[in-house]
């Protein structure tokens, strides 16, 4: 959740759009707010979201759900990214960051024909 989103916008590599300092930053918050919604439903995460920025950042990897936008797949939007907004509503925690990221993601994914939801 915290960088698929990001990863449809820019259509890069983490490496790639992790190296502005905007993103970088978002993606933090994105985690800080994963985090958030797993400690509500009584789950605790113990990676640390600017450790876990700082690997992403030197990474070459396409998180999958890029991966099928770009094969032209069908999107696990839902799975990866409605449901678990659903969840942190459901919670009552409230994700920012994540709203907007995820919105312009799905109308991405929309826009391509790979998601009709």
């Amino acid at each position: 959740m915290g960088n698929g989103p990001l990863a449809i916008l820019a259509g890069r590599r983490m490496k790639d759009y992790m190296a502005e300092p905007a993103i970088y930053a978002a993606s933090i918050r994105a985690m800080e707010e994963c985090h958030a919604v797993a400690r509500a439903w009584g789950c605790e995460v113990r990676a640390d979201p600017a450790q876990r920025a700082a690997a992403n950042a030197a990474s070459a990897h396409k998180p999958s759900i890029l991966q099928d936008l770009e094969m032209g797949k069908p999107m696990e939007v839902d799975a990866q990214l409605v449901v678990p907004l659903e969840l942190a509503r459901l919670a009552g925690v409230e994700t920012p960051t994540l709203d907007l990221t995820i919105a312009l993601a799905v109308e991405r994914a929309r826009a391509a024909g790979l998601y009709a939801g």
